[in-house]
C-alpha cells in the first residue's frame, strides 16, 4: 500500500548519498495564503520555522516538512514579528496592532495576550530562563514583558527616536540590547530597566533593520547596519571593538561560533566568515543567492548551518556544510559536559553551560539555551508523517500509531495525505544533480529503478510537488462542499484558492447543475473567478468563462436593471436593500469584465462567437 511505498522512498532517500557542494538550497514550500512578513528558526535544535504574515495566522513547520505541524490563530491584524522561546515550549508572535500572543506549543493554546504597544511590533525575544519577553515597536517603545503574570507589561524603556527593528537579551540574561532604523543602539539593564550606554547615529540606513547577536563566550556583541559587522565590548558599556569593511549588500543575520572566536555574516548573495581578534579579517566565503535571508541557525554540533528566506508566500531552505569551510580550521572540541569549551571561562562566569544542551550538543547562534529536556514536541522530528500518521523512523517503520490527541492538522493538510506533499528533512537527502558518492559522471552501472528515479524527482522538484498537493487538497475540499449541496459555499472556497487550474476542472465539470442552481449570491461570487479565466492564455478557460457569463447574462440581466431602477426613492424593505446590494455587486463585476471581451472577438471562431454573445447581452446591462 501506499504506506510501504513510503517507507521505501525513505529507505532510498536515506541510501543514496551524493556529493553535496558547500551550500546548496534543499526545497521551497509555500507557507501562507498572503504575503509573509515574519519568520524565525528555533535556535536550540534548527529544527522548527516558525512564519507569520498578512493572513493572521501562525504557521510551525517541522524542517523538511512542508505541511504546518500547526496553525496558530487569534490575531486581529497582520504579523509582524515571531520568536521560538530558548527551550522551543512556547512562540509568541507581535501584530501590525501592537498586540502580542504568547502560545504553549504542546497544547496549542494561547496563554497570554499583551497589549500596550500603540504600532507593529516590529521584533520580539525571550530571556534564557523564558520568563521575560522583550518587544520593540514601530511606536519607539521597548517593553519588557513577565510571561508568568497576566497583566504582563514590567516596564516601558524610552529612549529610541525612531521605529524599533531589533532586541536581544544577553547570555546571561542581565541586560539587553535594542537598535532602530537610523542605526542607534541602546544597551540596558533588565533588572533595573536603566539605560546603561548608548551609541547615536541618527542616519537612516540602507537596510531599515539591524542585527543583533551577543558572543557565548565573552561580554562582546555584534550588530549588523549599513552593510557593514560591528563588535562591540558590552562590559557594562559599549565601545567599538572594530568593523568589518562595507558590503555591496545588506546584511540580513549575524551569528557568533560556539567558542566565539568567529562571526558569519549573511548578505542576500553569499555567507561570510570573520575573525575579530586580535583584528578583523575575512577568512571565508561562501556564496549563495538565497535572496531575502531571514533567520538562520546552527546545526548537527554546528557542522552545518540552516537558514531560511522568504519570497511573497514562499519559504526557502538552505543548508551550509561548515565542515567545508574555514571554520573547519578552528580548534574546535566537541562541546561535553567535560570538555575545555563547557568549562571555558568567561566575563558571564561558570555559568556557560546556557550553551549546551541537556545532551551537550552545541545549539547555540548568539543566544544561550536552557539544559532542560527536549519538550515532547521536539520529538516530532525523529518520526515520518505518512498519510495521516506519525510513523517512528527508528523502528524501521514496523510500527505507526495516530497523531497525538488535540493535534490541529494544519493548513492544507488532509486525512488521506498524498505522496506529493512528502518532502524529506535535508540530513536525509543529497542535493540534486551530483552522482552517487564513490561514482563518476556519466558511471551507470545500476540497472534503472523506476522507484528510484521518482523519488530523485521529488527531491529536485519539491515546490511543484507541494503545489500539485495543495491542488489536490483544493478539489477534496470542494467535493465535499459539493456532496452536502451547498453550491455557494464551494464558489467562495474556489475563489480563495485561486487556482485557475482547479477553477477550470471545477467548473467544467458542475457546469449544468451550476446553470440551474444559479442565484444572485452564487453569481456574485463567481464572476471575479471567471474575469480571471477570461485573461488566460488557454482557449478552453476562455471558452468555459464565457459560457458561463453569458449565463448569468440571460438569467439575471432582466433582474439587475429592474432592481437598480426601482432603487430611486427611499428603500425601507430589507430584502430589497440586500438585493440591490447584490446586483449592484454584479453589475459592477460584469462592467469590469466588459472592457476584456473586444479583444476576444477577433480571436478563433470559437471564442470569437461566445464574446461577441457576451458582448451583446452586456451592452444591454451596461448600456440601458
Amino acid at each position: 500500500g501506499i504506506n510501504a511505498e513510503y517507507m521505501g522512498i525513505t529507505d532510498l532517500i536515506n541510501s543514496v548519498k551524493m556529493k553535496r557542494s558547500r551550500a546548496t538550497k534543499t526545497y521551497e514550500f509555500y507557507a501562507h495564503s498572503d504575503t509573509i512578513n515574519a519568520v524565525c528558526i528555533s535556535k536550540k535544535s534548527a529544527n522548527f520555522i516558525a512564519t507569520g504574515g498578512e493572513d493572521l495566522h501562525v504557521n510551525v513547520f517541522v524542517v523538511g516538512r512542508n505541511q504546518p505541524e500547526m496553525c496558530l490563530e487569534g490575531h486581529q491584524t497582520e504579523i509582524d514579528s515571531v520568536q521560538f522561546s530558548l527551550d522551543e515550549s512556547s512562540i509568541c508572535a507581535g501584530s501590525r496592532g501592537g498586540s502580542i500572543k504568547l502560545w504553549d506549543l504542546e497544547s496549542q493554546k494561547c496563554t497570554r495576550t499583551y497589549t500596550g504597544h500603540r504600532s507593529s511590533i516590529r521584533c520580539l525575544d525571550f530571556i534564557c530562563d523564558g520568563h521575560l519577553i522583550v518587544s520593540g515597536s514601530e511606536d519607539t517603545n521597548v517593553k519588557l514583558w513577565d510571561s508568568r503574570k497576566k497583566g504582563g507589561c514590567i516596564n516601558t524603556l524610552k529612549g529610541h527616536s525612531t521605529s524599533v527593528s531589533s532586541v536581544r537579551f544577553s547570555i546571561d540574561g542581565k541586560t539587553l540590547l535594542s537598535g532602530d532604523s537610523y542605526g542607534n543602539l541602546s544597551l540596558w539593564d533588565v533588572s533595573s530597566s536603566k539605560l546603561i550606554a548608548e551609541i547615536k547615529s541618527n542616519k537612516r540606513i540602507d537596510n531599515s533593520n539591524i542585527c543583533i547577536c551577543f558572543n557565548p563566550q565573552v561580554c562582546t556583541a555584534a550588530t549588523a547596519t549599513d552593510r557593514q559587522v560591528s563588535f562591540y565590548d558590552v562590559d557594562g558599556k559599549l565601545s567599538l571593538i572594530s568593523q568589518t569593511p562595507k558590503e555591496a549588500n545588506s546584511i540580513k543575520g549575524i551569528a557568533f561560533s560556539s567558542n566565539g572566536k568567529m562571526a558569519y555574516a549573511a548578505t542576500s548573495d553569499a555567507l561570510k566568515l570573520w575573525s575579530y581578534d586580535p583584528e578583523v579579517q575575512c577568512i571565508d566565503t561562501v556564496d549563495i543567492g538565497w535572496g531575502n535571508i531571514c533567520d538562520m541557525a546552527f546545526s548537527n554540533g554546528q557542522q552545518e548551518l540552516v537558514a531560511v528566506s522568504k519570497q511573497k508566500t514562499v519559504i526557502s531552505i538552505y543548508s551550509v556544510d561548515l565542515t567545508q569551510t574555514a571554520a573547519s580550521n578552528e580548534d574546535y572540541v566537541s562541546p561535553s559536559d567535560s570538555s575545555p569549551l563547557a568549562k571555558a571561562s568567561s566575563k558571564y562566569g561558570e555559568s556557560s553551560s546556557p550553551q549546551l544542551s541537556e545532551s551537550g550538543k552545541h545549539v547555540s547562534i548568539g543566544t544561550s539555551m536552557t539544559s532542560n529536556s527536549m519538550e515532547p514536541l521536539v520529538e516530532k522530528i525523529s518520526k515520518l508523517r505518512v498519510d495521516g500518521e506519525i510513523v517512528d523512523d527508528s523502528k524501521n517503520h514496523e510500527e505507526s500509531e495516530e497523531p497525538k490527541a488535540g493535534r490541529r492538522r494544519g493548513k492544507g493538510e488532509t486525512e488521506s495525505g498524498s505522496l506529493n506533499s512528502f518532502v524529506p528533512p535535508p540530513s536525509r537527502y543529497p542535493g540534486p544533480g551530483s552522482p552517487p558518492e564513490g561514482q563518476k559522471d556519466g558511471e551507470n552501472d545500476a540497472p534503472f529503478d523506476p522507484q528510484l528515479t521518482r523519488v530523485r524527482m521529488l527531491i529536485d522538484h519539491p515546490l511543484m510537488t507541494t503545489a500539485l498537493a495543495q491542488r489536490l487538497n483544493g478539489l477534496r475540499l470542494l467535493r465535499s462542499h459539493w456532496s452536502q449541496g451547498n453550491i455557494r459555499l464551494c464558489v467562495e472556497a474556489l475563489g480563495k484558492l485561486n487556482d485557475a487550474a482547479v477553477a477550470h476542472d471545477f467548473l467544467a465539470a458542475s457546469e449544468k447543475p451550476m446553470a440551474a442552481h444559479m442565484t444572485l449570491d452564487i453569481a456574485r461570487e463567481l464572476l471575479p473567478i471567471l474575469r480571471s479565466l477570461l485573461t488566460s492564455q488557454f482557449e478552453n478557460y476562455v471558452n468555459l468563462s464565457l459560457r458561463y457569463i453569458i449565463s448569468i447574462l440571460t438569467s439575471f440581466t432582466q433582474i439587475i436593471m429592474d432592481t437598480r431602477l426601482s432603487s430611486v426613492g427611499e428603500l425601507v424593505d430589507v430584502a430589497k436593500e440586500e438585493r440591490l446590494a447584490k446586483c449592484n455587486q454584479c453589475f459592477d463585476h460584469l462592467k469590469a469584465i466588459y472592457p476584456l471581451l473586444p479583444p476576444l472577438c477577433k480571436k478563433s471562431p470559437g471564442v470569437s462567437s461566445l464574446a461577441r454573445d457576451a458582448r451583446t447581452l452586456s451592452d444591454k446591462l451596461l448600456k440601458h
